[in-house]
């Protein structure tokens, strides 16, 4: 993941993922997801050459030209009758609401649903799956509202040992995003990684989540890449001999 202005990461990722790492920052579920209402609420449509804001995996009980298209986002913001039950966490919503012919739909199609049924259409349940949204556009909800980048984590920021896990996890994801943000997807979930591994070598199935152990882990990583510590130069190393003969 980067968002360092100069490449901007595209890919999509999954919505539970996203809501994992909206929620140390948002500071509740009900806020997190609302943030992540509002992406779908514009439409998937980019407004750049990238791809989809938002994908669905599998759209189940979808009647042709009944109901708004769920890459739309009127599909997402209900009202009449209509009731969206977004479920962030896994990836999921339902849509539940009367049918209503779109403008674009064939008339004879309209008179045979109205004949079939006796003149009075029964409801529409819609079921998505495997929703998945750009990490940009994640980010820039987040900068809209003034919740990235994040401030500097303090100390009594830090999850205590009776956090869970994942919120940890996340809060540890969070760190690092911000102390490396020139550093891609790969890169983080490799130093996520190197933590799990201190935790499990300590005996512990917990995320550490102190700062020092953080950057334990991140010089842990530059070591594995070959990033080599710079060197002092030998004209400093002699001017400090010299300075210390002098004393």
């Amino acid at each position: 993941m980067t968002d360092n202005g100069k490449a901007r990461d595209r890919r999509l990722i999954a919505l539970g993922e996203a809501f994992a790492f909206i929620l140390p920052l948002a500071r509740s579920n009900e806020f997190t997801g609302e943030i992540l209402l509002r992406i779908f609420q514009e439409g998937a449509t980019p407004i750049d050459d990238g791809p989809p804001r938002f994908t669905i995996g599998s759209i189940q009980g979808l009647p042709m030209f009944q109901v708004p298209s769920p890459f739309n986002g009127r599909f997402w913001d209900a009202h009449d009758g209509e009731r969206i039950v977004f479920n962030p966490v896994n990836g999921a919503a339902s849509w539940h609401g009367p049918r209503k012919f779109r403008g674009d739909a064939p008339r004879e199609l309209m008179v045979m649903e109205a004949i079939r049924h006796n003149g009075k259409l029964p409801p529409v349940d819609i079921q998505l799956l495997g929703l998945r949204v750009r990490y940009d556009v994640v980010l820039a909800h987040l900068r809209f509202r003034g919740l990235w980048p994040p401030t500097k984590l303090q100390a009594d920021r830090v999850p205590s040992a009776s956090t869970s896990t994942t919120e940890q996890y996340t809060w540890a994801e969070s760190w690092i995003v911000n102390a490396c943000p020139e550093w891609d997807r790969t890169r983080v979930k490799s130093i996520l990684q190197l933590i799990k591994e201190k935790a499990e070598q300590s005996g512990s199935k917990e995320y550490p989540t102190s700062e020092s152990t953080i950057r334990s882990a991140l010089k842990t990583l530059k070591a594995r890449l070959g990033v080599a510590p710079k060197k002092k130069s030998r004209k400093s190393r002699k001017s400090r001999e010299s300075r210390t003969s002098k004393l």
